[in-house]
């Protein structure tokens, strides 16, 4: 890798960061709600009855990260869980109709600040900013030499 792949690689981790920091950071315009915890009841919106596990897996935190932030949406009267029919061991979780309005409140939001966003481009640039995120997103493996260590020992 040269030196002006390094860069042109810094400086778009420094633009993912501060797309990532629009979508979920200061503006999703609840009073109630975290970042992380938009996050986690976009996850649960998206799929009903999703376990534990599976939202932890999805998001990439922890199962107990999950469980605190869960328990929280709970006493805000936002997130309800219930027993897995298939394994008594497992919980599953929904929305409530207060998960449910946040959730639309939240969504609603993050599209009127995109719409901001793009209305500041033509259309032929949003095109090519379209076409131009759709290819440098269209990978379907990423090469093992470039894959983190498992654990610390490889380090």
């Amino acid at each position: 890798m040269t030196t002006n792949d390094t860069t042109s690689a810094q400086r778009f981790i420094q633009l993912l960061t501060q797309v990532r920091k629009f979508a979920l950071g200061n503006g999703s315009n609840h009073p109630l709600l975290s970042p992380a915890q938009i996050a986690l009841i976009e996850q649960v919106a998206e799929k009903e009855g999703m376990p534990l596990l599976e939202i932890a897996e999805k998001l990439g935190v922890t199962a107990p990260s999950v469980s605190v932030s869960i328990k929280r949406l709970e006493d805000l009267g936002m997130v309800e869980r219930w027993a897995n029919p298939a394994d008594k061991r497992s919980v599953l979780f929904k929305l409530t109709s207060q998960g449910q309005t946040a959730y639309q409140a939240v969504q609603n939001f993050q599209q009127k600040k995109l719409e901001l966003v793009l209305s500041q481009l033509t259309q032929a640039e949003q095109d090519i900013l379209f076409q131009l995120l759709s290819k440098a997103f269209n990978i379907t493996a990423i090469p093992a030499q470039i894959n983190p260590p498992v654990n610390s020992a490889q380090v």
